[in-house]
C-alpha cells in the first residue's frame, strides 16, 4: 500500500482539520499516519513515529500488544479504558480555555479499517464535561463522534483509491530535492532496485543519460511551480538496461507556497517504444529501398476520395507535399497523352472488377521531363466491394535506354551477322565448286594407269580435297546455325536402313586405318524414329569420324537400342573408340566451337573443331541430347538420344549393314 504518499506528511487537509487525535497502524502495526492533533497533544512529529512498531513507541504501556491483537482478531471497535489514556497523553489536553480536567474526561477509540489490508485506527476524543455543562459535553460528543467516522471513512477511501493505484502503477515519492520517500513493489520490480536500496538516494540514480539535461530542467521548473508535469522517460535499471515509463509528476502539500513533495505516477511502455523503435526503423529502410530503387508508393480511399502518396512519389513527379494535393485527375494527367487512355482504363477495372495491373508507360515531370515508368496497381474488395486501391510507381527510365541501345546493339550484330553468313555460304559454295573439281578428276585419275608414285599423289590429293570439302560444309553449318537457320526435315526414319548406310559410308576409311567398325541394334528396338535423316546421319558421321581419326589400335563400335526418358520412349546411339580419349580437365570445353582437345590435335589429326559442336545443336534442335564418357589414354563413347516416331506409324522394312557390320 501507498500509505503516507497519499497523505500529505502532517496528516492530509481533511485528517489534520479533525479536533482529535488519530493515528493509522499497518498490518505490522508501524505507524502510517499521525495528525497534526495527536502531534500537539503528544509532542511526538510524525517523523520520529512513521514506520515504528507502537509497541517500540510505548513499550510501558499495559497489555498494548494484546489489545491490538485482539481487536485484529475480533474485527470489532474497542473503548480503551482509561489506562491506556495516560500513556497516549501524558498531561492534560489544552483544549479551548478550559483547564485543569482529569484522565477521566478522554477517550480513545480502538477500530480495525475495512481496508484492503488490516489497518488499525485509533482516535482519542475530548468528552470534557463540568465547566461548560454536561449538555454542552453531550453535543461536543457526538460531533466528535461523527467527525470521526467521517475521518475513518475517508482513511478507508484512501486506502482503497490507494490499493487501486498500487496495482496498476508505478509509484514513487521524492522531497522537494529529488530524494526518494517512498516507491511501491512495482517500482522496486521494474527498476531491479529494493526498497531498501531506494529511499533516500536521490532520483539521479535511475538517470539513463537518453534525456538532455534542458528536459529534466523543464520538468522541474514545472513541478516547482506547482503545476502537474507528464512525458515519457527513459531510465537505467539495475542492471544496466533501460526501460521507458509515461510519468505524470504531481506536486504536493503546500509550505510557504511551494510545494513539499512530488509523486510520480507511472506506467511501464517499454514494450511500446520497442515497437515504435522497430517500426521507425522499418520505414526509414522502407524509404531509402523507394529512394534506391525509385519507387513511389500509393492509396486511393475510395470510401473517401483520397489519395495518398509516399515522399518518393512526390520526388518522381518532381513535387512536394507543400506545393501539391494528388487528385486520381490530376494524377492521370502526368502521363503523356497516348498513355492517359491506358492507365485511366486500367485503373477503372480495378476499381469495378478488382483487376490488377502491371504496365510500362511514358510519363512526364511536373519539370517536363520525359521518363519511362512501370505503374502498378491492386484492389482490395470486401464482398465484392473495392474498398481500396494502392500500386506503386517506378523509375525505369534508365532500363529502357539500356534495352533500346541493346536492341539497337542486337539488331546491328544480327545485320553484321547475316553479312558474314552470306559471306561464308558465298565464299564456300565457291570454294566448292572448283573443289569438287578437284576431288572430281583425283578420282578420274585413279581410274587410270598410274605408277606408284603417282597413284600415292592423286589419293593424298583426293583425300585432302575431301577433308577440305568436310571443313567447308562444317563452316556453311556453322554460320547457319550463328544465324539460326538450319532447316529440318523432321519426319520417320528405318532405323536400320539409317545404321546400314552409316555402316556402308565408314567402313572402307576403317580399313584403311587397319580398324574394325562394328554396328548392332539391340534387340527389340523400335523400328522407326522422328528425326532429320541427312542431319542424324551428319552427327554420327561426326562421332564415327572422330573414332576412327583418333584412334591408333583396335576400332569403333556403333550401338542402338531404345530408351525411357521424360516419360517418351527415345532411341539412344552410342559410338565407342578405342583411341586417345579426352583427359579430364578438358571434359567442359568438348562442345564448344573450334575447341581442340590439344592444339596438336589439329596439326595431327586435322579438322577445325566445330564437329561437336555442330553435332550437338543438331541433336537439341531435333528434341534429343548428347553426351560423352572418356578417360584419357582409354578411348571414348559418345552418345545421344532422339525421341521415336509417334505410335500408328507403319514400320519400316529390316535391312541389315553390309559386311564389316553386325
Amino acid at each position: 500500500m501507498l500509505g503516507n504518499p497519499l497523505n500529505s506528511g502532517d496528516g492530509g487537509p481533511l485528517i489534520d482539520a479533525l479536533p482529535c487525535g488519530l493515528l493509522q497502524l499497518d498490518a505490522e502495526d508501524c505507524v502510517v499516519r499521525w495528525n497534526q492533533c495527536l502531534q500537539r497533544w503528544t509532542g511526538r512529529s510524525l517523523e520520529s513515529v512513521q514506520g515504528r512498531r507502537l509497541t517500540e513507541i510505548y513499550p510501558d504501556a499495559p497489555k498494548l500488544g494484546r489489545l491490538l491483537a485482539e481487536t485484529r482478531a475480533s474485527r470489532q471497535p474497542r473503548v480503551l479504558s482509561q489506562m491506556f489514556h495516560h500513556w497516549l497523553i501524558p498531561v492534560p489536553l489544552p483544549v479551548g480555555h478550559i483547564s485543569g480536567f482529569s484522565e477521566m474526561q478522554q477517550e480513545c477509540h480502538l477500530r480495525l479499517l475495512a481496508a484492503p489490508s488490516d489497518h488499525l485506527a485509533i482516535t482519542i476524543l475530548d468528552v470534557t464535561a463540568g465547566v461548560v455543562g454536561q449538555q454542552r459535553g453531550r453535543a461536543m460528543n457526538r460531533d466528535l463522534i461523527a467527525a470521526r467516522d467521517r475521518a475513518e471513512l475517508s482513511l478507508r477511501d484512501l486506502e482503497e483509491h490507494e490499493f487501486a493505484l498500487d496495482q496498476h502503477a508505478i509509484v514513487a515519492v521524492t522531497d522537494t530535492r529529488g530524494t526518494i520517500t517512498y516507491v511501491n513493489e512495482k517500482f522496486c520490480a521494474l527498476s531491479q532496485y529494493t526498497r531498501e536500496e531506494l529511499i533516500g538516494r536521490n532520483h539521479r540514480v535511475l538517470n539513463s543519460g537518453q534525456h538532455s539535461k534542458e528536459f529534466f530542467c523543464g520538468m522541474w521548473a514545472t513541478i516547482s511551480r506547482g503545476e502537474v508535469w507528464h512525458g515519457e522517460v527513459c531510465n537505467l535499471a539495475k542492471d544496466g538496461g533501460r526501460y521507458w515509463v509515461d510519468t505524470t509528476v504531481v506536486p504536493l502539500g503546500r509550505r510557504e507556497g511551494k510545494p513539499a513533495k512530488y509523486i510520480a505516477i507511472r506506467t511501464d511502455i517499454t514494450a511500446r517504444k520497442r515497437s515504435e523503435a522497430v517500426l521507425a526503423l522499418q520505414a526509414r529502410l522502407l524509404r531509402q529501398t523507394q529512394q534506391s530503387a525509385q519507387i513511389g508508393g500509393w492509396e486511393y480511399d475510395c470510401t473517401t476520395g483520397r489519395l495518398h502518396w509516399t515522399e518518393e512519389m512526390f520526388r518522381l513527379h518532381e513535387l512536394t507535399p507543400s506545393n501539391h494535393e494528388p487528385t486520381l485527375e490530376n494524377s492521370v494527367a502526368f502521363y503523356a497523352a497516348g498513355s492517359v487512355p491506358i492507365v485511366s482504363s486500367a485503373f477503372q477495372r480495378a476499381l469495378s472488377r478488382g483487376e490488377p495491373w502491371d504496365l510500362e508507360l511514358s510519363f512526364i515531370t511536373a519539370l517536363g521531363r520525359n521518363l519511362w515508368v512501370r505503374t502498378t496497381g491492386e484492389a482490395e474488395q470486401v464482398d465484392g466491394k473495392t474498398l481500396r486501391v494502392f500500386g506503386s510507381l517506378q523509375d525505369i527510365t534508365v532500363r529502357k535506354n539500356v534495352e533500346q541501345v541493346l536492341t539497337q546493339a542486337k539488331a546491328e550484330a544480327e545485320l553484321g551477322n547475316r553479312a558474314k553468313s552470306a559471306f561464308l555460304s558465298t565464299m564456300s559454295h565457291e570454294i566448292r565448286t572448283p573443289m569438287n573439281a578437284v576431288i572430281g578428276f583425283s578420282g578420274l585419275l585413279l581410274d587410270t594407269t598410274l605408277d606408284v608414285d603417282q597413284r600415292s599423289y592423286v589419293e593424298a590429293l583426293k583425300e585432302s580435297g575431301e577433308d577440305l570439302l568436310r571443313i567447308l560444309n562444317d563452316i556453311l553449318d556453322y554460320s547457319d546455325m550463328e544465324s539460326a537457320r538450319i532447316p529440318l526435315k523432321t519426319k520417320a526414319l528405318d532405323t536400320a536402313a539409317l545404321v546400314a548406310e552409316l555402316a556402308n559410308g565408314y567402313e572402307t576409311k576403317a580399313r584403311e586405318r587397319q580398324l574394325s567398325l562394328s554396328v548392332s541394334i539391340a534387340p527389340g528396338t523400335p523400328p522407326r524414329l522422328c528425326a532429320d535423316g541427312p542431319r542424324l546421319l551428319q552427327v554420327l558421321g561426326n562421332l564415327v569420324s572422330n573414332g576412327i581419326k583418333f584412334t591408333e589400335r583396335g576400332g569403333i563400335t556403333v550401338q542402338v537400342h531404345g530408351v525411357d526418358q521424360s516419360g517418351r520412349s527415345h532411341l539412344r546411339f552410342t559410338v565407342t573408340d578405342t583411341g586417345i580419349g579426352i583427359p579430364r580437365d578438358r571434359h567442359a570445353e568438348i562442345f564448344q566451337h573450334f575447341n581442340q582437345v590439344d592444339a596438336t590435335n589439329s596439326r595431327l589429326y586435322g579438322g577445325a573443331g566445330l564437329g561437336l559442336a555442330i553435332s550437338k545443336r543438331l541433336v537439341e534442335l531435333m528434341g534429343g541430347q548428347i553426351g560423352f564418357e572418356s578417360e584419357f589414354g582409354r578411348g571414348s563413347t559418345f552418345w545421344f538420344t532422339l525421341p521415336l516416331a509417334p505410335r500408328g506409324e507403319a514400320g519400316a522394312k529390316e535391312l541389315l549393314p553390309k559386311s564389316g557390320a553386325t
